[in-house]
């Protein structure tokens, strides 16, 4: 049995040795050598598994050592280094003489300070057998680990520049290194061989060295190279602030879906930032929001507390307030102070508060990259503080409100409160002239229709949902078997064989030698195509459904082209309910239209009778002092009534009853032309609207329809006294040249044209009877004309929807083939190179000539929708790079309007692929003499209209580029042969400028293109060339 004793405590003296007394607290140096031995067991161990890796093949080991590398990063210190580097090279071993250099620049200071060196070190630097084979199967894995555990121990211990030799020698051995089982490896290395850089404030310098190693990783299918690769570009660039580099590499490179998810976070939280800058708000707080979720919730602090001050800046330009919650976690809570004070002012609408929360926090704002983000936030700020004023008063004067929110003066709070109205922020009316502001009574000021809306939409998505399953659970309906029915492709052969029929003509004409020979053939062509019509066939791109019934033959024209033949066909049509089910119209003759006395059987009248009798009228119409038709009528006249040739049309060496009909037909056609040339030229076609010209078969005379009235009440003086005020105060009417006849039948206005082709046409009097145009084009790829249709379509809505006051006419494209295609035709519209040869007057003169004087109310309309229409097209032609800007693709319409057409050269399409162009767009002297100069005020409005259009294009960036995007995959279209054109697209859309800066860039943009030596240079070339006015 143990016996217990009691013991005797007794009190020490506090100055008495304590030598004795055991120490509990205070570690024995055999534990510090235990704990740097352990430190060395455990980096062993990790080699051991580098080394099972590689034998096994299995990555995932040494993925395990990485995780564990921030661990044993924490323990490192010099003997453990200077043990394992002995440990694992040998005495003779170059590589053990570098790194213990690298180790004895961080050491030698503490050696001199304590005056010796650890005997135990020396003991143990031993411990392992020096022979060769243990040097000889060392691992390149092995060697890099342990050179990354040296770089790290430096790093820590702030030896900066031996780092940077370590970094260096580090990433030299991976670059001679193929092996899979040194990708992980490598790609930490590059991580920290990028860091170490940075530190030393030379980030610049390894780019080409990161782009070079990207490359082989993509090569090898490195996917975790490739990704931290990536990632340290994109830190690269955004460390300098360059974040269009950061864009195109983004679009370039492919981030690897197998990446690890602290790489996903890093390129989520870059991307987002990047977007950002762009304005491009919501996809940037998607980014930051993964991103922020990606990354490790414990471990990397530092990262998530970046990822949230931009994604609270971000959601906060979005116009949505940060959840409270986040600024309260213990991690967050100190760094995000300032955040949470921007977040107070923006909530509140206090712009005092904001500019004081700016000036205490600027400098670690821009510290952190989110000073440019934080300064936009001033318009919301505003934009809440405008809200609350709205809410607090019923009415309100412009200077108590730019009072309350510290503006500069009444005229700013005016406009603000105006943009306020007009995007919907409030619901007020403004009153100019008394200067104040009020807000409507029949709302609730105390209550918000925000819940009650989103619930509506909500209801309303559900309903629409549960209608669209009960539908597709029904039996299609008799009415859907029907319309199937009706879509069967047979249905469709006879347009089919209709647009074929026209394109084939386009590609026979270029082979006829004279441009009059060719629309000559052209109107044979179309006068046999009306032998199958009526038919059911229709221009597709009409929307609403028609049949044709005739082709205007007479009036059909070829277009200016030097190589090719496109011309332009006027078609007769009648609406229709459904155009596979609705009846066609009785095929009326052509002879049935004699008694109508039309333009189109002038001829027919003419021919009917005897030769020597018309000529001998027209003699004594000559005879009378109404000279209104010149000799060349007469040669016209008497040319085709002793004209031999009336067989020329005729397909057979047989003359039956038909073909002299036929060829009789033809004859009369081509005196028809002459006459209508002769009759532009002397002022007929704007008098024949109320002066017809008629043929008396008894009399065999020509004469007016109101002589023939009363020959005794109308002089001959008074007649040519009114052709001369039809002259002088009508429109300029174009002549009918042989070299150009297109310029005279699109100068003819379209009401007129419209009604004279109605009464010639033999269904004119049909209730549903219109009359369509198209422009038929063989020999060009139309598919660029209808990639330029689209982006002109989607831009037209954002400027209509952001309020810009600009004009752009998308054009109809019809895509037949790869070569072919239907265009609509812009009515009452010709080229500037027509104008100009035509009317021989400048463009200004011209409009002083069509619209009236300066004062006029008709020229001041025209001069603002010339403006208005150069500004669009400025912003479309430079966005899109449209070359080939000679005078021929300008159009003018009757309004003013400028529009231009042919897009066959855009984006990286130049003519002959010279890229001679150079100019953003096309603006010349003459158009700024049409806004009245340099110092004038429609020429300042063209600049601002150009950078508020470029300001909504930009808003909307994310709407456009798509459409582009779409149609350069896999496409085989020349404007996408060079480069990649997405990006120098993106890039003209300058997001990372400001506004201000914009504003500058415009104005650098039109100076440039007014003063463009290359502008002159093609409009001579195209002159001398091509005989295209300059």
């Amino acid at each position: 049995m143990v016996e217990l004793n009691d013991v005797e405590m007794k009190e020490v003296d506090p100055a008495a040795p304590t030598s004795n007394i055991p120490n509990t607290t205070a570690p024995s140096k055999d534990e510090k050598k235990d704990a740097n031995t352990l430190t060395l067991d455990d980096i062993k161990e990790q080699v051991r598994t580098i080394e099972k890796a590689v034998n096994s093949k299995e990555p995932r080991y040494i993925l395990r050592v990485l995780r564990a590398l921030a661990s044993t990063r924490k323990r490192l210190n010099e003997d453990v280094i200077r043990r394992l580097i002995c440990f694992y090279y040998g005495s003779n071993s170059n590589e053990r003489e570098i790194l213990l250099g690298f180790v004895q620049s961080i050491s030698q200071p503490m050696d001199v300070d304590t005056g010796k060196t650890s005997t135990t070190t020396e003991k143990q630097l031993t411990s392992r057998p020096q022979t060769s084979r243990a040097r000889a199967v060392a691992l390149p894995e092995v060697d890099l680990y342990i050179h990354l555990i040296v770089l790290l121990h430096l790093i820590d211990r702030n030896s900066l520049k031996t780092a940077l030799d370590c970094a260096k020698r580090l990433v030299d051995k991976t670059s001679v290194l193929n092996r899979r089982t040194l990708d992980l490896l490598s790609a930490k290395c590059y991580f920290y061989y990028a860091r170490i850089f940075e530190l030393n404030n030379m980030l610049d310098t390894i780019r080409p060295f990161l782009h070079s190693r990207l490359r082989t990783a993509t090569l090898r299918n490195d996917f975790e190279g490739t990704a931290v690769l990536i990632n340290l570009l994109l830190r690269n660039y955004l460390h300098y602030n360059l974040y269009s580099q950061a864009q195109k590499l983004v679009l370039k490179s492919v981030f690897p879906d197998h990446a690890s998810n602290n790489e996903w976070a890093r390129y989520l939280y870059y991307l987002g930032r990047i977007r950002a800058m762009q304005l491009e708000y919501t996809k940037a707080h998607q980014n930051l929001l993964t991103a922020t979720r990606k990354a490790p919730q414990q471990t990397a602090v530092g990262f998530r507390q970046d990822a949230y001050k931009f994604l609270i800046t971000v959601e906060l330009l979005l116009g949505d307030i940060p959840d409270k919650a986040i600024f309260k976690n213990p991690q967050l809570k100190r760094t995000l102070d300032p955040y949470y004070q921007l977040r107070l002012a923006v909530r509140a609408g206090d712009l005092s508060r904001f500019k004081e929360v700016l000036d205490a926090f600027s400098e670690r704002f821009q510290q952190e990259k989110t000073w440019s983000l934080i300064i936009r936030l001033r318009h919301n700020v505003i934009k809440t503080g405008i809200k609350m004023i709205s809410l607090s008063y019923a009415k309100i004067s412009f200077s108590d409100v730019a009072q309350k929110l510290q503006l500069d003066s009444p005229e700013d709070a005016e406009y603000i409160v105006a943009k306020a109205i007009r995007d919907g922020v409030i619901e007020a009316s403004i009153n100019h002239e008394q200067g104040y502001v009020q807000s409507r009574e029949i709302i609730d000021v105390y209550t918000t229709r925000e819940p009650m809306s989103a619930f509506h939409q909500r209801i309303e998505f559900c309903l629409k949902v549960h209608n669209e399953a009960v539908k597709a659970m029904r039996y299609p309906p008799k009415k859907y078997q029907e319309e199937l029915e009706t879509a069967q492709a047979p249905k469709l052969a006879p347009v089919r064989e209709f647009m074929t029929a026209l394109i084939n003509i386009g590609k026979k004409l270029p082979h006829v030698p004279t441009k009059e020979k060719k629309t000559q053939n052209l109107i044979s062509e179309m006068k046999r195509m009306n032998m199958n019509l009526p038919a059911r066939v229709w221009i597709p791109f009409y929307k609403f459904p028609h049949h044709v019934v005739r082709i205007a033959y007479t009036e059909s024209t070829v277009l200016n082209s030097r190589d090719r033949a496109p011309y332009i066909v006027y078609i007769e049509i009648v609406l229709c309910d459904n155009i596979f089910a609705s009846p066609l119209p009785i095929k009326q003759n052509e002879s049935k239209l004699r008694s109508t006395r039309s333009e189109e059987n002038l001829t027919d009248h003419i021919i009917n009778h005897q030769p020597t009798s018309v000529s001998g009228a027209i003699g004594s119409y000559l005879n009378c002092e109404t000279q209104s038709l010149d000799s060349e009528l007469i040669d016209s006249y008497r040319s085709f009534i002793n004209s031999e040739d009336a067989d020329i049309w005729s397909t057979s060496d047989e003359v039956t009853a038909d073909d002299q009909q036929q060829s009789q037909s033809q004859s009369q056609l081509q005196l028809q032309l002459q006459l209508q040339s002769v009759s532009r030229r002397n002022g007929l076609i704007g008098y024949r609207s109320n002066h017809t010209m008629n043929i008396n078969p008894e009399t065999q005379s020509i004469r007016s329809t109101e002589s023939h009235l009363s020959q005794q009440e109308i002089m001959p003086s008074e007649i040519r006294k009114r052709l001369t005020e039809v002259k002088t105060t009508g429109p300029i009417l174009f002549d009918r040249d042989p070299d150009d006849p297109s310029a005279a039948t699109l100068k003819e206005p379209w009401d007129k044209k419209e009604q004279r082709i109605r009464q010639a046409s033999p269904y004119g009097h049909l209730r549903n009877w219109r009359l369509v145009a198209a422009i038929v084009k063989c020999g060009d790829d139309l598919r660029h004309e209808l990639l330029a249709y689209q982006f002109m379509v989607r831009l037209k809505e954002i400027w209509a929807n952001e309020h810009v006051p600009v004009f752009v006419r998308p054009i109809n494209i019809l895509v037949l083939s790869n070569n072919s295609g239907l265009i609509e035709p812009i009515l009452n519209a010709v080229s500037l190179h027509q104008i100009k040869k035509n009317s021989k007057l400048s463009l200004r003169n011209y409009f002083l000539r069509e619209f009236g004087t300066e004062r006029s109310e008709e020229f001041l309309t025209a001069v603002k929708n010339f403006v208005q229409s150069c500004a669009a097209y400025s912003i479309v032609c430079y966005l899109l790079q449209v070359k080939d800007r000679h005078n021929g693709n300008i159009l003018l319409d009757d309004e003013g309007h400028v529009i231009h057409i042919d897009f066959g050269y855009m984006l990286s399409a130049t003519p002959k692929n010279l890229g001679f162009e150079s100019s953003p767009f096309k603006i010349t002297q003459e158009f700024v003499d049409i806004m009245g100069g340099l110092q004038s005020d429609m020429y300042s409005y063209y600049k601002i209209l150009i950078l508020r259009g470029l300001l909504a294009a930009r808003k909307h960036m994310d709407k456009l580029m798509p459409i582009v995007e779409i149609m350069q995959h896999g496409s085989q279209l020349n404007c996408f042969s060079k480069g990649n054109v997405t990006l120098g697209l993106r890039e003209r859309f300058h997001l990372n400028m400001t506004d201000e800066q914009l504003e500058f860039n415009v104005e650098k943009m039109v100076e440039s293109s007014l003063n463009s030596l290359t502008t002159r240079v093609y409009d001579t070339f195209q002159y001398y060339t091509n005989g295209i006015s300059k």
